[in-house]
């Protein structure tokens, strides 16, 4: 199995980085504004996050993008039909203090990409690859699925603690930058191929 692994090469897909500028410092006034993306509110977790929110000892903001019939309510903003790459997700993005998404089931989420893209620390369950992207204590935190509770306790840490929010998204910005760039992950799998082909043992030559 070592041998194998030497063989295993990486590569995220990342996210077109040069489309989400690095953030400008946010100002930690107000409530905690928690951004939520995920257009399968249940499989992505969205139940989870408004339990835990109920659950929290001040009030945050949610800003939900999904296309399931949520209703809004007082603290709880919902937005549909937003395109990848719009203008007005990558505004939430910039005006969000978190994010948070306790999926159930998921490979490799995009939107996390984005979030840590946008400067965001991020909160999410432990599934799939995410804890290749979201390290505990520096770009955000982990949670088992299926538990507002331990959910509400990592947002409640940090909806205390402005100090550590923005060290860790200033950590994921940096992540992002080195790890999950397209146009850079792109020449990589390029480069990848281009050795691939270097190194296939050449065919003898019967002509």
């Amino acid at each position: 199995m070592g041998s194998r692994r030497k063989k295993i090469t990486v590569i995220a897909p990342g996210v077109p980085l040069a489309q989400w500028p690095e953030p400008a410092t946010r100002s930690n006034a107000g409530a905690l504004r928690v951004l939520f993306v995920g257009a399968d509110f249940d499989r992505k977790g969205g139940e989870d996050l408004l339990l835990a929110a109920a659950q929290l000892p001040w009030p945050v903001e949610l800003h939900l993008v999904t296309k399931a019939p949520i209703a809004e309510r007082p603290g709880v903003r919902v937005y549909r039909d937003l395109g990848p790459n719009s203008e007005l997700l990558k505004q939430l993005y910039a005006r969000a203090d978190l994010f948070v998404l306790p999926t159930l089931a998921d490979c490799f989420p995009l939107v996390i990409q984005e979030a840590m893209a946008a400067g965001l620390p991020v909160i999410a369950t432990d599934v799939g690859a995410i804890g290749q992207a979201v390290i505990p204590g520096r770009t955000g935190q982990l949670v088992p699925p299926r538990n507002p509770r331990a959910l509400a306790h990592a947002i409640a840490a940090l909806q205390e603690d402005a100090t550590q929010r923005n060290a860790m998204g200033r950590e994921a910005r940096l992540v992002a930058e080195q790890r999950f760039d397209s146009r850079v992950n792109a020449g990589r799998i390029v480069d990848l191929m281009h050795g691939l082909i270097e190194a296939r043992p050449r065919q003898a030559d019967h002509s």
